[in-house]
């Protein structure tokens, strides 16, 4: 992820994994951390707007793939020891160091705008931000307010109304660009980064128009397996002629796995899920709970 910089992995743990002993267990030994993740208030607490009325709090909870959960990404935010936080989903995969984004002075936020989706909103899979407490707050405030309408989306400026747009992906770009802009003290910039370089799924364009699935794989810096299907659910690819490509640096990278730990390599599957080899690769001797504790 980056050749200068020390870099720590952190899981964002939700109510039912923070219980899961055996699954912390798992994450300690492959050298995470976890971070607690609960959700400040859940739909109920949210407003009747005086223009959006319940919109927000009807919607939320069945937009887009984890309705209201997805908000546990905001967790992030309150990770003030680090300059940057860098939110990933669990089915991207880095290629590349991107120490080019971290040494960027002269912003505070980089996203990729999700073009197929429209309606203004960011990729929830790839957001880079600089920790806040007030911007933390500012976003369950902005929740709570119930300031998305329908037709309209967040706050009537049309950013936000698409899937995942009541929640992490609409929040994300409204926020930033008319609750927290950047001002004549405050001059850190909102960047939409390539998406065909960071964050590319094989289907979409970028802001000068580049198809993502045309992109040589040796462009790509971060992969995001949505639309070309996930690597372990052994269908293989589809559309794009990027998508072959980015199977294969997912196995290549299991396979590196594989080998560090004195594994014969697993061969790609092609049979569905049920075909799917479990992973074996050595661990840290076992060790229940982290310095501290976890929590």
């Amino acid at each position: 992820m980056s050749a200068k910089w020390p870099i720590d992995m952190v899981a964002l743990v939700g109510e039912e994994s923070k219980k899961d002993q055996e699954f912390l267990d798992m994450l300690w030994r492959h050298g995470w951390l976890a971070e607690h993740s609960p959700l400040k208030f859940n739909s109920s607490a949210i407003k009747d707007h005086p223009i959006a009325k319940d919109t927000l709090r009807n919607e939320i909870d069945r937009s887009g793939c984890c309705g209201m959960k997805e908000l546990a990404k905001f967790q992030g935010l309150k990770l003030t020891g680090y300059e940057w936080v860098l939110l990933m989903d669990a089915d991207s995969l880095l290629l590349k160091n991107i120490d080019e984004l971290f040494e960027r002075d002269d912003a505070e936020v980089q996203y990729t705008l999700d073009l197929g989706l429209k309606g203004g909103c960011a990729n929830g899979g790839f957001v880079l931000l600089r920790p806040s407490e007030d911007v933390y707050e500012g976003v369950w405030d902005l929740l709570e307010s119930g300031d998305w309408r329908s037709g309209s989306a967040w706050g009537g400026k049309n950013i936000g109304y698409c899937y995942g747009g009541p929640t992490f992906q609409g929040i994300v770009p409204y926020y930033y660009q008319y609750k927290h802009p950047p001002t004549a003290t405050k001059k850190m910039k909102i960047v939409d980064v390539d998406s065909c370089i960071y964050n590319n799924m094989g289907t979409n364009t970028n802001a000068a128009g580049r198809n993502q699935g045309t992109v040589p794989i040796e462009e790509v810096s971060v992969i995001h397996f949505t639309y070309c299907q996930k690597p372990w659910y052994c269908y293989g690819h589809s559309g794009q002629p990027i998508c072959k490509q980015m199977h294969k640096k997912w196995w290549a990278a299991r396979a590196q796995l594989e080998k560090e730990s004195g594994y014969k390599e697993t061969k790609q599957c092609h049979g569905g899920p049920k075909d799917y080899p479990k992973l074996k690769v050595h661990l840290a001797p076992e060790r229940i709970d982290p310095p501290g504790g976890w929590f």
